[in-house]
Formats: structure tokens, C-alpha cells, sequence
């Protein structure tokens, strides 16, 4: 039995990554105190994944271009956390 057979039999089904809610803000707001704190710690975390990037052993080729994307999801990330915590 395969790896993806064996989790569809345990109701694992797909493993995929869920896109992060900021993509569907629009459709669906936070409406309470505990969506907009999880939404928050949602952007939080999309920010600190760009200073992961950033660090030395982890930078990839080309360098240039590796550090300037990482650098705009920094920009994208602290943005989307000001927004959220702005409850905008």
C-alpha cells in the first residue's frame, strides 16, 4: 500500500497546505476577537518565514534574487500583520 493509499484509509486524505487566510479576506472577514488574533498570528508568521529566508544557510542561487523575494514577502507579511491587527 502506498504512503498517500495508507493515509486516505486513515481519513488523512491530501496533505496539502492550506493557502494562508489572508488570500480570502475578502470573502471571509474575521468576525470575532479570536478569528482576527488567529488571522494575526497567521501574518506573523508569514513575516518571520521571510527573515528565514534571509538567514545565511539558507539562501539559494540566483543570491540577487533570492534575498529581493524574500525581502518583498518581509514587506507583505508586516503589511498584512499591521492590517490585521488594525482589524482592517
Amino acid at each position: 500500500m502506498t504512503r498517500a493509499a495508507a493515509l486516505r484509509s486513515q481519513g488523512g486524505g491530501s496533505r496539502r497546505a492550506k493557502p494562508p487566510p489572508i488570500f480570502y479576506i475578502e470573502t471571509r472577514t474575521p468576525t470575532t476577537q479570536a478569528e482576527w488574533g488567529e488571522l494575526e498570528a497567521k501574518t506573523l508568521i508569514l513575516a518571520e518565514s521571510a527573515n528565514l529566508l534571509l538567514m545565511p544557510d539558507r539562501i539559494r542561487e540566483p543570491e540577487e534574487q533570492w534575498i529581493s523575494d524574500a525581502k518583498l514577502l518581509l514587506a507583505v507579511g508586516r503589511a498584512a500583520l499591521r492590517e490585521a491587527r488594525n482589524k482592517d
